[in-house]
């Protein structure tokens, strides 16, 4: 794991979110940002929380990996910004036949990088909850 310091998340963290708020993003880049920096966000107030300054002094953080709801609750705030526990996603062919896919929060970085399309119901709302989510790192980090 490459060490990253607590300064480092919180730049990150604020780059990302401003780059994901841009009108210019297509659906899945915007929300990919807004992924990472929820990540970089969660993983800062960590940081803070525990008294360190490097993410590999946190056990948790390398546990976690980019799963939001294990820092999440980690944080203990998970009860508070529920995220949905399965994402569905849109069926693809396999061999001439419709095959249904699905997918664990943990793994929606991964919907929007490779460019998954999730129902628009359900984007809309992890776009929100995630933006909730910012705003209370925003309030955790002053």
């Amino acid at each position: 794991m490459i060490s990253f310091t607590d300064r480092e998340l919180r730049k990150a963290w604020r780059e990302n979110l401003e780059a994901s708020q841009t009108n210019n993003q297509t659906e899945n880049p915007k929300n990919l940002l807004l992924f990472y920096a929820t990540e970089c966000g969660l993983k800062a107030v960590v940081l803070k929380h525990d008294g360190n300054s490097l993410t590999d002094e946190s056990s948790i953080i390398r546990e976690a990996g980019h799963n939001l709801k294990e820092l999440m609750r980690y944080l203990r705030i998970d009860g508070q910004f529920k995220l949905p526990r399965h994402l569905e996603l849109n069926s693809v062919r396999r061999k001439g036949k419709k095959e249904e896919r699905g997918a664990a929060i943990r793994d929606l970085n991964q919907v929007w990088r490779y460019g998954g399309k999730l129902a628009f119901e359900i984007n809309k709302q992890i776009e929100e909850k995630l933006t909730e989510i910012n705003g209370w790192i925003k309030e955790s980090l002053l």
